[in-house]
Order: structure tokens, then C-alpha cells, then sequence
């Protein structure tokens, strides 16, 4: 017996160079996975609400419109498609196609314990304080370690201008963070899964190893590992 596959709401924007062209053909392009659910949280709303905010738009769905920001006079149609999630996961293309070749992959400079370059290099660089810190924080709970990773997650979203993803993310794990510790992991596997500026961010700081993250987001990614 096959399982029953709900659709799942993805919201796209009008991306023509003359989005009021009535001569061209239309092409749209999706919003990013939370933005999209941004939106669609929102939308589910029994509320007077319409006007919901990303962060470089706003978007008004009583007039299904997006406006920017920065120049209120742009602005593009939005639209609301209902798909199989079979095929939403086929949609994250960025996930699988790189414009320029890898530098190096995934497994390059793994050192002893499974961490990374960088987090192992951070250990080794912190010693002393890990070693405080773990003596006086023995008891740290899951959900004191959710707490500093929305914490780093809210730097690096303020950081790349990505304040209103970073506070959905946050938001999420919220929701999780006095639960059992398979409920953390399901929803940080969740979250990971979701094409926004976080997946992004940390892919390119595993491959590259990269040496200026800020510390921030060392300590977020140290204690993630140990919750995961």
C-alpha cells in the first residue's frame, strides 16, 4: 500500500526583465525553501496581516506582489503552486550544480575524531579553554547547546543580511530545543535540508576549511557536532 503524499505550497516570483510585459512570455523563478515557508506560514494565517516580510522584499498577498526595499516602485507578481514533495526535492538545484570546480572534497584534511580542519584546528588552538569549559559545564543540557547554536546562527544571518531567515531558523529550533535528542537531530537534519543561506555557509566553510570563520560560528559548529 502506498503512503499518501501530501502537496506542498512553493511560492515563485516573476522574474521577466519586464515583469508587466504583456508580450513576453512569462518565467518565474521559486524563493528559497524558508522563504517560501515564510510566506506560506503567513498565508495559513487567519489574520488581517497581508503584508509579510523577507529580507530584501516585502510581500503583499492581498496583491500577490513582491516590493523591494529599497525601491518601492519595483515590483514583481507572485504566485502560490501546490506540488508532490517528491518533486520539491528535485527543485533544490543548487545543492548539485557548482559554477566553478571544487577545490578540494568533503573528506580532504579530516584528522583524528571525524572533525573537520577547522574545528580540530579550533580544539586544538582552545585547549586550555575547552578544558574549563568542560570541567565547570558538566552538566550543559541539549538544550542550553541549541541555545548557543541559534545564538551563532543569528550572528552569521545579521552578518550575511540574512536577519530573516536566520530568525525562522531560530524559531524552529525553538520548538525543539527542551525535546528528547532525536527530535533535535530530525529537526536540524530538517533545517540542513533546506536550500537557505545556513546550508550554504556551511558547506563552503567544511570545503574550504575555513580559517577566518568567525568564532562564533566555531562554537556553534562545535557544539552541533555534539549534539548531532
Amino acid at each position: 500500500m502506498q503512503g499518501t503524499h501530501h502537496p506542498q505550497a512553493q511560492w515563485y516570483w516573476k522574474s521577466n526583465s519586464d515583469p508587466w510585459s504583456v508580450n513576453e512570455k512569462e518565467e518565474w523563478r521559486r524563493y528559497s525553501d524558508i522563504q517560501s515557508d515564510i510566506i506560506e506560514e503567513a498565508f495559513n494565517q487567519k489574520t488581517n496581516k497581508h503584508l509579510v516580510e523577507l529580507d530584501n522584499y516585502w510581500i503583499d498577498l492581498n496583491g500577490s506582489i513582491q516590493i523591494s526595499k529599497h525601491d518601492q516602485n519595483k515590483r514583481r507578481q507572485i504566485k502560490r503552486i501546490l506540488i508532490d514533495r517528491n518533486e520539491n526535492q528535485s527543485l533544490r538545484q543548487e545543492r548539485f550544480y557548482f559554477p566553478e570546480p571544487l577545490k578540494k572534497p568533503f573528506n580532504e584534511d579530516r584528522l583524528d575524531g571525524g572533525y573537520h580542519g577547522f574545528i580540530k584546528e579550533w580544539e586544538q588552538k582552545n585547549r586550555r579553554f575547552l578544558f574549563f569549559w568542560k570541567t565547570k559545564n558538566k552538566k550543559v543540557s541539549n538544550s542550553d547547546k541549541v541555545e548557543q547554536a541559534a545564538n551563532g546562527i543569528i550572528f552569521e544571518g545579521n552578518r550575511l543580511g540574512e536577519k530573516c531567515e536566520s530568525q525562522w531558523i531560530v524559531k524552529q529550533l525553538q520548538t525543539v530545543k527542551n525535546k528528547d535528542i532525536e527530535e533535535i537531530r530530525k529537526c536540524c537534519i530538517n533545517l540542513y535540508s533546506k536550500e537557505c543561506f545556513l546550508y550554504k555557509l556551511v558547506n563552503e566553510t567544511l570545503r574550504e576549511n575555513d580559517a577566518t570563520i568567525k568564532k562564533e560560528f566555531e562554537v556553534m559548529h562545535y557544539n552541533g557536532s555534539k549534539i548531532i
